[in-house]
């Protein structure tokens, strides 16, 4: 045997191997999880902020219109009329995508044709993630300031 022998056994090269793999699957493995993490919480967001623009819509039409109506399949529509009478339909904002589910459930007792002036109600609106099993439910009051004295 030589003493000054320069290398590595095999034994020190697996046992490197060994501990390298150990790492690299560590590390792989949080990798993956930060992955899916990642893309849940951007699900959340993305309902969070659809759930978001779908109420200060719904607010900003009762605040400010005569007369609308709510149509809720797949997809909400909310249809904006023209007089009190809720007969000229004027113009109707719909709230569709393929990545969504929408389901729009007002407050028992609420008509179909809603007299912003005459009603405030409750409504429940629940977002779900077609790709997940990811729900967003918000739950408001639909509401008009009387701001006659």
């Amino acid at each position: 045997m030589y003493l000054n022998e320069k290398g590595i056994t095999l034994v020190e090269l697996l046992v490197a191997l060994a501990l390298v793999s150990i790492v690299a699957v560590l590390a792989m493995t949080t990798f993956n999880i930060g992955v899916k993490y990642n893309v849940t919480e951007s699900a959340k967001t993305t309902m969070q902020q659809e759930s978001n623009l779908i109420v200060s819509t719904l607010m900003n039409i009762h605040r400010t219109e005569k007369c609308y109506e709510i149509d809720n399949t797949t997809e909400i529509i909310i249809t904006i009329y023209s007089n009190e009478l809720c007969s000229e339909p004027v113009r109707s904002i719909e709230f569709d995508q393929n990545q969504f589910n929408y389901e729009l459930i007002l407050e028992t007792g609420t008509p179909q044709l809603i007299k912003p002036e005459d009603i405030n109600y409750s409504m429940t609106l629940t977002i779900q993630d077609l790709k997940s099993s990811n729900k967003y439910i918000h739950k408001t009051q639909i509401y008009r300031l009387n701001t006659t004295y």
